[in-house]
């Protein structure tokens, strides 16, 4: 059943504006922040976490214009955003959905960290498949932490993805994280 969820959702996504197709990215990446699933919410994440290229401070007011909800970070600096809770019951998506979804910016070291707790690294890796269709993204494979799949970008920005677990594995049905890092820590 998530399956056919994440095929419709991605479907919904496919008339999305892409970043290299219109002029203004802000609107797109805004777009999908202020979707309705869980899937438009991870898409957008990804997207704004592109877009910063490791400018951290560029793409926080995109969450918040988006009105992701604000979480303080921990002593380092680091802020979290989860998506907005429905305003009411004529949303597609509820309050766990909202909850399941989570940014974690870390402005110093340049990081963005999306992670979602009801899609697996499966359909994470589907997703992020979507969002660099637009071909601004000429992205190469490579391993990254403990073997798991990782994806650099031309400008030095890797991407790497792992299951939300403690101890990270490469691979899990349930949950999902995605880092974005710049070469060298800023």
């Amino acid at each position: 059943m998530k399956r056919l969820g994440l095929a419709l959702a991605l479907a919904g996504l496919w008339g999305m504006p892409a970043l290299a197709e219109t002029p203004d990215a802000k609107a797109a990446i805004l777009e999908e922040l202020g979707g309705q699933h869980d899937t438009a919410f991870v898409a957008g994440a990804y997207r704004a976490c592109l877009h910063a290229d490791g400018q951290i401070d560029t793409i926080i007011p995109l969450f918040e214009e988006a009105k992701w909800r604000r979480m303080e970070g921990d002593d380092a600096g680091q802020i979290e955003f989860r998506p907005p809770y429905p305003a009411d019951d004529s949303v597609p998506y509820s309050k766990s959905d909202a909850d399941g979804v989570r940014v974690t910016l870390d402005p110093a070291a340049g990081r963005c960290t999306v992670r979602s707790d009801g899609l697996g690294t499966h359909f994470t890796r589907e997703i992020l498949g979507y969002v660099l269709m637009d071909g601004k993204f000429n992205v190469r494979s490579a391993d990254g932490e403990g073997g798991c799949q990782a994806y650099a970008l031309p400008s030095g920005v890797v991407a790497v993805l792992t299951s939300a677990d403690p101890e990270p594995a490469c691979e899990s049905r349930e949950h999902s994280v995605l880092r974005f890092s710049p070469p060298h820590p800023a």
